[in-house]
């Protein structure tokens, strides 16, 4: 005989996969996720409202009418929620086998006393006793994981915030990025024999004459200061003069390129944009010298998830935001390529601190990933996920119960992902 299904009786895996999918939205469910749940559809719409003493069922509701099942009470009620018009069934069979007749259509014979007539339909209803009795239970509506990130200072250049599978880099520019550049000036007097220049990994050797067997990078220093620059800035170029002003086997520095030389100085340009072309330059001579120990000014270039560090904490709060939301500003504020953020949402909840909260509310929301790199980046208590989440108490629509000091309703059916229930407080007569 066949017993009316519900959720609560399949296995407790395949009852967490049905909440996990409900949470979903349906559009975004593949096709294996929406078969799976439209397999079990019984279980998912069915509901149980009441029972009674022996555990026969005193009122249900479900998509099908439940004709030969076991289990509901001599009189039980159906509710066929997706019925057009009028979908209230009573059990005129027995309750090993039930049978169901619409309530407006009950014929004599399903009448205890087997005579209908109009002054009984028109008086009042006496329960002769009886009570009306809602299930005790206490609903929750569903609520969101979140948590508190403290921007306790301007953030430094490459600082992260990761939320929900993305990590957003704090930049200083947002745009095309820009090249490392540094300047090696002479003070007018030739260097010493043997004095080295190095430019990343490539060191050049000023001699008063090249070697006679060709040795690498080594640069003649010339009679003047002007022949000495314009001869180490031909050999990093890989311009004229191999053989005559720098040595043979000696090539274009892999990294950079040498500018004209002006007022006993030149400035050398890293070949790409990014920060990787700040690279380490010396000079062995006290009377060539670079201003400062690398390349300095290299930026990379914006990509998709970065957020402009702007003027202050607050500042990069806001563009955060902009960027988790994908609100206006791409371009400027954050990077162009920047979606929103599929997991969860963000709002600035001072100047110094944001609230991050997962899209989808229950207990699923606990294990999105939450990450800060930086002294002054940091999520609440240190957590490596977002909390707080919590399940709703899944119901159907109109559904009302009732606890020691509320009475509650379910205004539409409510999932674990859901919001739906409201309360009414009582009080004394």
């Amino acid at each position: 005989m066949a017993i009316f299904e519900l959720k609560s009786d399949l296995p407790l895996k395949t009852q967490e996969k049905i909440d996990y999918l409900e949470a979903i939205d349906s559009a975004k469910r593949t096709t294996a996720q929406a078969s799976f749940l439209t397999a079990l559809t019984p279980y998912l719409t069915n509901a149980v409202l009441s029972v009674d003493a022996s555990g026969n069922i005193v009122a249900a509701s479900g998509l099908t009418v439940p004709t030969g099942y076991s289990g509901f009470a001599k009189n039980a009620t159906f509710v066929k929620t997706d019925a057009s018009t009028n979908g209230l069934y009573t059990n005129t069979g027995t309750t090993s086998v039930a049978a169901w007749d619409l309530v407006d259509q009950a014929s004599t014979s399903n009448i205890t006393d087997k005579a209908v007539t109009s002054a009984k339909l028109a008086d009042t209803i006496d329960f002769d006793g009886k009570v009306l009795q809602l299930d005790e239970l206490t609903p929750v509506n569903a609520v969101a994981s979140s948590s508190l990130l403290t921007v306790a200072g301007k953030p430094s250049e490459a600082n992260t915030v990761s939320l929900g599978g993305k990590t957003y880099k704090f930049r200083a520019v947002i745009g095309d990025g820009v090249a490392a550049t540094g300047t090696i000036t002479t003070d007018e007097t030739l260097v010493a024999n043997g004095a080295t220049v190095l430019i990343g990994t490539t060191t050049y050797t000023y001699k008063t004459a090249l070697t006679a067997e060709p040795v690498a990078y080594e640069v003649l220093i010339g009679g003047n200061y002007t022949e000495m620059l314009n001869n180490l800035a031909a050999a990093i170029n890989g311009g004229a003069g191999g053989g005559s002003t720098y040595s043979t086997g000696t090539v274009a520095h892999p990294l950079v390129t040498a500018g004209a030389v002006h007022n006993g100085a030149f400035t050398v340009t890293a070949k790409t944009v990014g920060f990787a072309g700040n690279i380490d330059v010396t000079s062995s001579d006290a009377h060539l010298y670079w201003g400062a120990g690398t390349l300095i000014g290299g930026i990379d270039a914006a990509v998709a998830n970065d957020v402009l560090i702007g003027e202050s904490a607050e500042t990069a709060i806001d563009n955060l935001v902009l960027a988790i939301t994908a609100g206006e500003g791409a371009g400027t504020n954050y990077a162009n390529g920047t979606t929103v953020n599929a997991l969860a949402t963000a709002v600035k909840a001072s100047a110094a601190t944001m609230t991050a909260t997962n899209k989808i509310k229950g207990v699923i929301g606990d294990d999105t990933a939450i990450a800060a790199s930086g002294e002054d980046l940091s999520w609440a208590e240190d957590a490596t996920e977002l909390s707080g989440g919590g399940n709703g108490t899944v119901g159907v629509k109109n559904q009302i119960v009732a606890d020691d000091t509320n009475l509650y309703m379910c205004t539409a059916t409510n999932t674990i992902a859901d919001a739906n229930w409201k309360k009414l407080v009582l009080q004394s007569l």
